[in-house]
């Protein structure tokens, strides 16, 4: 019985020992900056978070010049499949204050017939229904004056931000 005693002590000694702790620290290390590695590049890389400021991947982008008095925001980039109808332009006044008749207006509705309402008008580079390089966002510069900024998001999630002037 002795002999039984001593041996389950040493076995739990064993489990102790500080090169096993060392292991398993050093496995526990590892594994966390492994998921930390991971979890930074799978954010960078979600198409949802753009550019101009926001972190992560490229959103859509323009190159913004005015022309005539007008804005004209030509897409210069944009991730495949960003449908029309679920982004929303959002223009702020120079407090940040979004412009209460542009807040989250679907480029879909952005038409030269609803220009009297909004003063922008997504120019489409044929009959696409998502956005695509070329197209261009041309936005009354008597309405939305240098200083004011915008906000491009799709489905709820901000893909570009930038500033007029």
């Amino acid at each position: 019985m002795t002999s039984y005693r001593a041996h389950e002590t040493k076995s739990r000694t064993e489990q102790h020992s500080p090169r096993r702790m060392e292991l398993v620290i050093a496995i526990a290390a590892i594994l966390t900056i492994s998921i930390v590695v991971v979890t930074i590049w799978w954010a960078s890389s979600s198409p949802m978070l753009g550019s101009g400021g926001v972190p992560g991947a490229r959103g859509v982008e323009f190159d913004i010049q005015q022309k005539d008095g007008n804005w004209t925001m030509a897409v210069s980039y944009s991730p495949p499949g960003f449908i029309l109808s679920e982004t929303t332009l959002t223009i702020l006044d120079r407090s940040l204050s979004p412009v209460v008749t542009m807040t989250h207006v679907a480029l879909s509705e952005l038409t030269p017939a609803n220009w009297d309402s909004y003063g922008v008008i997504y120019q489409k580079r044929g009959a696409e229904t998502t956005i695509v390089v070329g197209a261009t966002l041309l936005v009354s510069g008597a309405i939305y004056p240098a200083g004011y900024a915008y906000g491009l998001s799709y489905r709820g999630e901000l893909v570009s931000k930038g500033n007029f002037g």
